[in-house]
């Protein structure tokens, strides 16, 4: 058995995540794809083409049960899962494939899991070390599911295969989470006895939410048709220029793909080059990283709704100055958040399925914020999101309300 130190024993990654038809969202499509590459000590498995979302469920099981070496013709990158079989209450699945992929063992033994490939060589890791990385993996995957087009089911038991799967996957993120975030909050709110610290997400809902989907606001679709609105909702991408099934069933996907494109960067164009006189921004289209950082230069907005941001960088959000209202109602793909600290306007924050980010202390700088949302509010996935830790909190004087239900501040402790 070999150990190395000051080194992770255990990682695992993937590269070019796509569906089967090679394309990066598929609405007909159930399993994720993608190339892989798993360390263990100093060997690098690799196997290409692997159906990650079963590799991420086998993942998820491991961290409670034992996985021994291509039994049940199960292997931890396999070549194939696209046969899915719920049990009859929609609690867990089989998945059934072909024999083709690339396996080890995974053995518990106490605070630590036993890794063991077909040669027999073997390496032992600690299990919260594990759990780390299986949590960043999976979080992954189900970041790309959470960002694609809503599933679009052939049959009622392709429906009940799918949410049986993300029923299980779920269950088993939240069992081997340790769920300590209530006695934190308890703290918390001693030392913020002003502060409103909520028990479920109905008023981030009702107060800071529906009220903004609600409101007649103009919808405007392309920048031409914008006439100096103050409150808009804008389009900017995912134009209804076909309905999802006239393109399932057989539109040209790549003139539809121009349009789109198209249509994109004539906004991406008007924001940087005309000045908006709205005030109160609301976008419940995809945003990619060109169109946030065309929009950061409208340094009048006030109030930013962003319903699916899909970009990894924050940065020129700074640019926003006079920024008092920022909700961001996914972004799983943004990892450092630090920029929104320079917003010393802001009043109300709210971040939803920022499951990639995980310090939010820069945040304590926000002397003005009234609101604080770090939550997956807006589905009914229950998301885990996991912070450094709460403490900053508590150097936020102006606090009326926070929502930190879905905050969990203990993966992998250093």
């Amino acid at each position: 058995m070999k150990t190395k130190k000051n080194m992770k024993l255990f990682t695992i990654d993937s590269t070019d995540l796509h569906w089967i038809d090679g394309s990066n969202d598929n609405p007909t499509d159930y399993c994720l794809h993608g190339n892989v590459s798993a360390k263990i000590g100093d060997r690098t498995l690799e196997f290409d083409e692997c159906t990650v979302t079963a590799t991420a469920l086998y993942l998820l099981k491991s961290l409670k049960n034992n996985h021994f070496i291509y039994e049940d013709n199960v292997q931890m990158l396999p070549c194939c899962g696209h046969f899915i079989i719920p049990n009859d209450d929609l609690s867990a699945v089989t998945i059934s494939g072909c024999n083709s992929g690339v396996d080890w063992s995974v053995i518990h033994d106490g605070e630590n899991v036993r890794f063991i490939l077909d040669d027999g060589y073997e390496v032992r890791i600690p299990l919260n070390e594990y759990k780390e990385e299986v949590f960043r993996f999976t979080d992954m995957i189900e970041a790309f599911y959470f960002s694609s087009t809503p599933k679009k089911f052939h049959d009622k038991w392709d429906e009940n295969a799918y949410n049986a799967f993300w029923n299980e996957w779920r269950r088993r993120r939240e069992e081997t989470t340790e769920l300590n975030v209530d006695v934190r909050v308890e703290t918390l709110s001693k030392k913020l006895p002003q502060t409103e610290f909520a028990s479920d997400h109905s008023r981030i809902y009702e107060d800071f939410v529906r009220d903004l989907r609600v409101r007649p606001i103009p919808e405007v679709y392309h920048p031409q048709e914008y006439k100096g609105e103050e409150s808009v909702r804008l389009v900017v991408s995912q134009h209804p220029i076909y309905s999802i099934d006239e393109v399932i069933s057989g539109s040209d996907l790549k003139e539809y793909d121009r349009v789109q494109r198209r249509y994109t960067d004539d906004w991406v164009l008007f924001f940087k080059n005309e000045k908006m006189e709205a005030k109160e921004v609301h976008i419940s289209t995809r945003v990619n990283q060109k169109v946030f950082d065309a929009l950061c230069v409208q340094e009048n907005i006030e109030s930013l709704r962003i319903k699916w941001l899909d970009c990894k960088k924050i940065n020129d959000v700074v640019k926003l100055r006079n920024l008092k209202k920022l909700f961001l109602e996914s972004a799983p793909a943004v990892s450092d958040i630090s920029p929104i600290a320079s917003l010393s306007n802001l009043e109300v924050l709210i971040l939803g399925q920022t499951t990639k980010a995980y310090d939010y202390s820069s945040l304590s700088a926000l002397k003005k914020l009234k609101v604080l949302g770090i939550c997956s509010y807006q589905t009914s996935t229950d998301t885990v999101i996991r912070v450094k830790d709460l403490d900053f909190i508590s150097e936020m004087p102006a606090l009326e309300y926070v929502d930190v239900i879905d905050a969990r501040t203990d993966y992998g402790e250093k």
